[in-house]
């Protein structure tokens, strides 16, 4: 919770500040917004080794559902992967482009999903033939 209260509060004085920079005509503006940027991409990856220790753990767990969890992840890469693609598009005025890639990145993620939705129906299944 408070790493992104620094994060948004570093981005928003980053943006005044970038703001007030090319109102004055300096070619800093690019500049900051970018070190600010790279500095907040660096923090996010610093904090993410709990998360990574976390995945770990559930995959060496030995429950048998390593098989779930690796298809979680991966859904979740795609839909980052995609969301990222689709607001550099956007950023670039190519909305058209975005839309399809965002399209794309759902038919993926529908499609990588349907292993998970035949063995929730099994298990329905089941435990109704009981």
């Amino acid at each position: 919770m408070y790493n992104i209260l620094k994060i948004g509060g570093a981005a928003i004085i980053s943006v005044v500040l970038a703001q007030i920079l090319k109102n004055r005509g300096s070619s800093l503006s690019g500049h900051l917004t970018e070190i600010t940027a790279v500095t907040i991409l660096i923090s996010v990856i610093a904090s993410l080794s709990p998360l990574v220790s976390f995945v770990r753990g559930l995959i060496s767990g030995g429950d048998g559902e390593t098989d779930v969890i690796n298809l979680l992840m991966t859904v979740v890469a795609v839909a980052i992967i995609c969301q990222t693609v689709c607001d550099i598009c956007k950023d670039n005025g190519e909305n058209t482009l975005s839309s399809v890639v965002e399209f794309a990145g759902n038919c993926e993620i529908i499609l990588l999903s349907l292993p998970i939705i035949k063995k929730l129906l099994d298990t329905a299944i089941g435990a109704l033939a009981i």
